[in-house]
């Protein structure tokens, strides 16, 4: 990631966490479930962050907690993208019926945690 070299590492940071925000990768996540190029992202977020400010083992780790836990709160999107595409699925049912022409399965959970947990 060539982010340029940062005479305020806090601007920087903030910077890389507003513009790779945790709430735009998991509305992607809950529209097209778990992928590995979440994986990808969240290594490039961390990677960027340790351009900013060199990280450790530990430290990298500690970036991905919450700021309620105390930490920077870069959150990986692959942690949590199964449950953002299971939950989606549960949740526009209803609309679904709205928008799509072909019948909707009669069970939604199970076809989501099909997609997600695959056999």
């Amino acid at each position: 990631c060539a982010l340029p070299i940062w005479e305020d590492p806090h601007s920087g940071f903030l910077l890389l966490r507003m513009c790779t925000g945790f709430g735009a990768s998991v509305h992607l996540a809950r529209a097209m479930g778990p992928l590995e190029v979440f994986k990808a992202v969240d290594t490039k977020i961390i990677e960027a962050m340790d351009e900013i400010v060199p990280l450790g083992p530990r430290d990298r780790d500690f970036a991905e907690l919450p700021f309620r836990h105390g930490g920077l709160g870069l959150r990986a999107t692959s942690d949590h993208a199964a449950a953002a595409f299971v939950a989606q699925s549960i949740e526009t049912r209803g609309l679904m019926k709205l928008f799509s022409p072909t019948p909707l399965p009669t069970d939604p959970l199970r076809i989501a945690v099909d997609l997600v947990v695959p056999e």
